[in-house]
């Protein structure tokens, strides 16, 4: 399902908030604030344990975020650095709706600025990882809706602590069974602990039988006694079964100096950057161009939207959640810089054909979802919206919008001068790993600059070096035409899309595009390409006049797309090693375990994001920030493989396998 449900709750006549699926309040009835740190940080000595470095807390129930709040108040106590830095992960099956999470804040008297930008920030209801990122604090939330067995084998990281807060033990047996023991043991470090108010025997069983040495400790109020716990065996996993494709194990190599190489200054390469900044990497961004942004994304706008589809498949996951993370990122960028133009317009997205319409409307008969995302409308109303006549019913997508890509590139660089410098009009042709360290070489084999840590970003490019020339990515020409505002008899002030897209005038000219030609690197500006575009304007909005189509200037850029139209993001593994260690993998053979793949010291990938930069760059590049620096990562397991660069490996070696056969 792509949207989770509220939960069933009602306040009591002290207010406080319960819940009627479980019959159980949400926190204490005496004193909540004081039950938090008393359950959760004071019982297992947190604030003395986090002390001058990373610290990552996971927790089952966030519920009111009461917890969060409170352990995120007493976080803020102590001196902050930017090595110090609180992870804070939450699963919740029933997100507690911001109206109501407002109600308690005030009921409790806890409003704050940290609280605001809580209800700033938080999600809608949708299914998945949800990664807020509250900067001024060190403190990185992710928010995990949906149920907590399914998304905690999801996760991939190690928690110092765990909160158990799900609703008592014999009201919701599930939240406390043996499997959700195992998975929380595969989730903490040796020695990380767990607490919690309950005291059931159930919870002691589930939890000693894996691995944790269990104690009871004086409850708060009237509670006698709880429970907290501490790794004492972790279970490790050296080698794995073909079903868990271990091919798409990531292997970390830690850096020592924190100095990174990122090759493409695009989109792409300056959110790498300023991603590795933000975590105190000093970083040397190299480009071919004069400038930042100047091919791929060097177009005068691009959109945000997201894409949906009936079975809200990977596409579709990627994009919803990497279109809410762009709409938080985009608007907390706004309140550093006044240079940066991030237009929330809305769209109108119409179907193009009846086969599509019809699929829209199922998905939207099939979920909840909330208005604020997506709200089907007619052809009238459709038209009043985008200020023109369109040809059909469609959606209306009002968090939708549009930036300026060099604009947001040059506010990302100028938000971490201190630790990127731009190298521009230098293009490295090859990178060699040399005595620790990887090197990057000019056409004439002359080093440019070394560091211990690359990051490949420049688009189809990637695929010249020798270390990722099977990656496979496909150059895309696509061509934008620009329409003089002072010559058209529409102006539409929403983006209004199906098989083309046109935004709302920007620089005194509508943007319309674009067109989508395979193996087609050229870049001048072509008339059929224009026709083209017009032509599906006019099908989106039949009263457009062209009054002339010579005096259309316009833009080709090329798009990197991989094979199946998905990222290719992650470490980048040996051919030579894979394919050894992968043969017998390759045709399906389960009589062997295999272990993780080989992966270069210090060598990343980031590109194939096609036509959906907005929505899948930055959440995509937060996440291999997290790899590179051993953090919790906001996309789920399942993402995480969709996107590896390791998939297209594999299925390059199966292909080879039974061309031999």
């Amino acid at each position: 399902m792509l949207t989770v449900q509220p939960p069933l709750l009602y306040f009591n006549q002290d207010g406080i908030p319960c819940s009627e699926q479980f019959n159980d309040p949400y926190f204490s009835l005496v004193d909540p604030l004081k039950e938090s740190q008393h359950v959760f940080l004071d019982s297992t000595n947190i604030p003395q344990r986090w002390k001058n470095k990373h610290f990552t807390i996971a927790e089952l129930g966030f519920g009111f975020g009461i917890n969060f709040i409170t352990t995120a108040n007493k976080w803020t106590e102590q001196p902050l650095s930017k090595n110090h830095q609180l992870h804070y992960i939450s699963i919740e099956k029933y997100p507690v709706q911001p109206t109501e999470l407002t109600r308690c804040y005030q009921q409790l008297k806890i409003l704050s600025p940290l609280t605001e930008s809580l209800l700033q920030q938080y999600p809608l209801p949708v299914t998945g990882f949800h990664r807020i990122e509250l900067d001024v604090y060190n403190i990185t939330l992710t928010l995990i809706f949906g149920d907590a067995i399914d998304y905690l084998k999801q996760c991939e990281f190690e928690a110092d602590a765990w909160y158990l807060d799900g609703f008592a033990p014999s009201k919701n047996k599930a939240l406390w069974s043996s499997n959700i023991a195992k998975q929380i043991n595969r989730l903490t470090k040796l020695d990380g602990t767990f607490s919690t108010y309950s005291a059931a025997s159930n919870v002691r069983t589930s939890f000693s039988s894996s691995g944790f040495d269990i104690s009871k400790k004086s409850g708060f109020g009237k509670k006698r006694e709880m429970l907290v716990g501490i790794l004492t065996k972790k279970q490790t996993v050296h080698k794995y079964a073909l079903n868990h494709k271990p091919w798409l194990k990531n292997r970390i190599t830690k850096s020592t100096s924190k100095h990174a190489l990122v090759i493409g200054a695009g989109m792409t390469g300056t959110f790498v950057s300023s991603a590795l900044a933000k975590r105190d990497w000093h970083v040397t961004l190299i480009d071919k161009n004069n400038s930042l942004a100047s091919e791929g994304s060097g177009n005068a706008n691009a959109i945000l939207m997201p894409r949906l589809s009936v079975d809200h498949d990977t596409q579709s996951q990627l994009t919803l959640l990497g279109f809410l993370y762009s709409l938080r990122y985009f608007k907390t960028l706004q309140h550093f810089s006044d240079d940066f133009n991030w237009q929330q317009c809305g769209a109108i997205q119409i179907p193009r054909d009846d086969v599509q319409w019809k699929r829209m409307q199922l998905i939207v008969a099939q979920e909840n979802i909330p208005e604020s995302l997506l709200r089907p409308i007619t052809q009238q109303q459709a038209s009043k919206l985008a200020n023109c006549v369109i040809t059909s019913p469609g959606w209306h997508i009002p968090l939708a919008g549009w930036l300026t890509p060099s604009l947001l590139c040059s506010t990302l660089i100028k938000k971490h001068a201190d630790y990127i410098d731009f190298i521009a009009k230098t293009e490295v042709y090859s990178i060699e790993r040399e005595d620790s360290q990887w090197i990057a070489y000019d056409i004439n084999e002359k080093e440019i600059c070394h560091a211990d840590t690359i990051v490949i970003a420049n688009a189809h490019s990637a695929n010249k070096f020798s270390q990722t020339h099977w990656c496979q990515l496909h150059p895309k020409r696509g061509q934008v035409s620009l329409i003089p505002k002072h010559t058209s008899n529409i102006q539409p002030n929403k983006i209004v899309c199906a098989d083309a897209y046109i935004t709302p005038s920007v620089n005194s000219h509508y943007l319309l595009g674009a067109t989508f030609i395979t193996a087609d690197t050229s870049t001048e500006l072509r008339q059929c390409e224009h026709e083209e575009n017009l032509a599906k304007l006019k099908k989106m909005i039949p009263s457009y006049e062209c009054r002339n189509l010579e005096s259309l200037s316009g833009r080709a850029a090329i798009r990197a797309v991989s094979a199946d139209r998905l990222p290719i993001v992650g470490p980048v593994a040996d051919e030579y090693s894979f394919k050894t260690l992968y043969k017998e993998a390759a045709i399906g053979s389960t009589y062997k375990k295999y272990s993780a793949a080989n992966y270069y010291d210090g060598l990343y990938i980031a590109s194939g994001f096609g036509s959906r930069g907005l929505a899948w760059i930055p959440l995509c590049t937060e996440s291999l920030a997290c790899l590179i620096n051993s953090e919790p990562n906001p996309l789920s397991k399942n993402l995480l493989e969709a996107i590896h660069p390791n998939r297209i490996l594999m299925k390059n070696l199966v292909k080879c396998v039974q061309s031999a056969s």
